[in-house]
């Protein structure tokens, strides 16, 4: 059976790395035949294997050597690093046990990848991996979305969400924003969470993949008057992820109001080259840069009272 190790790291893993791909990697062909050999409950061979990497120094980082204990004997210790590599990742996900947070680099983006297999990670962990994987084109916003509806929550928490922003992990707190988004029966409570969620996804960086998990929260929003506060933040991140008919129906909000009503001034300011971009005409509006700069620079967006 061992003679297939190398496929079964890749099947375990579902994802298929550099190591993976090195036909003549020894490292690589030496890890995975312990691990296989593991699997198999060959333990003498597995035995002698991690002895045979600990003495010729075929392990570096430690990393598989403990967990490849750890399976054998149940006690091995954790690493303090995971590295990215397949065999690795493969015999942590193999374990099944809860991991110490910190083990695993999810900045790494190659790491956020593989990791989001694996079944041992906190919910904390989980999101910032699919945010790390979203972050760096490896995961759309579909998934990013699932990713945060699996953390679970509270009725209570759910329903406090607005309150409770802040409190915790950013992604854990967009998770909490999303699922309250989608739950709110109001439309007001849906967009100010939804404004909520973008301004802390803008603080993180992740402005973009934020936008792209609450994209149909903002869609499923009528661009109405009582909803005019929210015309600048639903047309802008709309128009950022190219839905440019949405994001023209929050514009010729602003526009229609922009007479009477100076946050709607605001936001057509806000807008306006978004959606000369977009090919929106907006001849009838005398919008400039410099009026945008301005804008941009003096002006923020507030959240209904």
């Amino acid at each position: 059976a061992c003679n297939t190790a190398r496929g079964r790291v890749e099947r375990a893993m579902a994802v298929a790395t550099s190591e993976a791909a090195a036909e003549n990697d020894p490292e690589f062909w030496q890890k995975t035949l312990v691990f296989c050999n593991i699997r198999a409950g060959e333990i003498a061979p597995a035995q002698l294997g991690l002895q045979l990497m600990q003495e010729l120094g075929g392990d570096p980082e430690g990393a598989f050597l403990a967990l490849g204990q750890r399976m054998l004997d149940g006690v091995g210790h954790f690493p303090d690093l995971l590295p990215a590599k397949a065999p690795e990742l493969a015999m942590a996900d193999q374990l099944g046990e809860a991991l110490p947070e910190g083990m695993l680099d999810l900045k790494d983006p190659k790491v956020a990848v593989a990791s989001l297999r694996l079944k041992g990670l906190s919910a904390n962990e989980r999101v910032l991996a699919a945010e790390t994987a979203a972050a760096n084109a490896a995961l759309d916003g579909d998934n990013l979305r699932e990713a945060y509806r699996t953390v679970s929550f509270t009725q209570q928490q759910i329903s406090t969400a607005l309150s409770l922003a802040g409190s915790q992990p950013g992604g854990l707190d967009r998770a909490l924003l999303l699922q309250a988004a989608e739950a709110a029966a109001q439309p007001s409570l849906r967009a100010e969470l939804v404004l909520v969620a973008l301004e802390e996804g803008r603080a993180d960086g992740l402005y973009y993949v934020t936008a792209q998990a609450f994209a149909p929260s903002i869609l499923s929003l009528e661009p109405e008057p009582d909803l005019l506060w929210f015309a600048g933040s639903a047309g802008r991140a709309l128009y950022a992820l190219g839905k440019y008919e949405g994001a023209n129906a929050w514009f010729d909000l602003a526009r229609r109001e922009s007479m009477i009503s100076p946050q709607a001034q605001a936001s057509l300011t806000t807008l306006w080259p978004y959606a000369r971009l977009a090919g929106f005409s907006a001849s009838d509006w005398d919008g400039s840069l410099a009026a945008w700069g301005l804008a941009r620079n003096e002006s923020k967006e507030h959240i209904a009272d």
